[in-house]
């Protein structure tokens, strides 16, 4: 009987026990660096980011300064750099935390002036937020809608 091939990863903390999960999986001698997607805690935008400061792997961001990307990302890319040294921030059933905040930005090719038609786009675009939060079974506490 033969079934689907089982991956444990473990490690000191959860960002090394998913990197070695993700070792187990694409195991090629270790030849080659896992990328920063598979990091855990380091978002598609975050990766762009850090690449652009030469941050390219997981082997250069362990060896990141910690203190330097707290004003340029999210506090987990901290907390990711720790991590992968070894100190173990992240709690292993730690929850995963809803973010703080729903962005949905919209800019018009052209100023808008009729009234009717702001209302229109501001209700178009309070929906599809609306329908995302409550995919994620999320509620609002405020909406801001800032004119310019």
């Amino acid at each position: 009987m033969t079934g689907p091939a089982l991956h444990i990863g473990i490690s000191h903390s959860k960002t090394q026990a998913k990197l070695a999960d993700y070792f187990a999986k694409k195991q090629h001698g270790f030849q080659s660096v896992c990328n920063l997607a598979e990091i855990w805690g380091i978002e598609r935008k975050t990766g762009k980011k850090l690449a652009s400061c030469h941050i390219q792997n997981a082997y250069d961001l362990t060896f990141a300064n910690a203190h330097h990307p707290a004003r340029q990302f999210p506090a987990l890319t901290a907390l990711a750099i720790h991590e992968l040294n070894g100190q173990s921030c992240i709690a292993l059933n730690a929850p995963e935390l809803p973010p703080p905040q729903h962005l949905s930005s919209r800019r018009f090719p052209t100023a808008l002036c009729d009234k009717s038609i702001i209302k229109q786009a501001v209700i178009f675009h309070l929906n599809r937020a609306h329908k995302r939060l409550t995919a994620q079974g999320l509620l609002c506490a405020a909406v801001h809608v800032p004119l310019h």
